[in-house]
């Protein structure tokens, strides 16, 4: 069993630059001893006699990338509700215009 101690979950929270209680890292402290436990015994598994296969048998299977017929703006922007003359007009989503 590997106890983390509280200045290394005071570093780990400072790392993910998350602020934490002193009640919180009593509480992490232990919460996180026992997920690295609970690693630990999947550790233990005996994977001798699995094998690994890796994915460097794959293939493509895309279509080749061929230039076709483009909509006209008009065509694009016939069923919207939310077009101006030939382009989309989205809804503001600031209330004060920054420019």
């Amino acid at each position: 069993m590997t106890k983390l101690t509280k200045d290394q979950v005071k570093k780990i929270a400072r790392l993910c630059r998350i602020k934490i209680t002193p009640q919180e890292v009593e509480k992490f402290t232990g919460q996180l001893t026992s997920i690295l436990d609970y690693v630990q015994k999947i550790n233990e598994v005996d994977t001798g006699k699995i094998t690994f296969k890796s994915q460097t048998d794959l293939v493509n299977v895309t279509r080749e990338d061929t230039p076709g017929e483009c909509l006209t703006p008009d065509e694009a922007t016939s069923q919207s509700e939310l077009k101006k003359g030939k382009y989309f007009a989205i809804p503001n989503i600031l209330e004060k215009e920054i420019y």
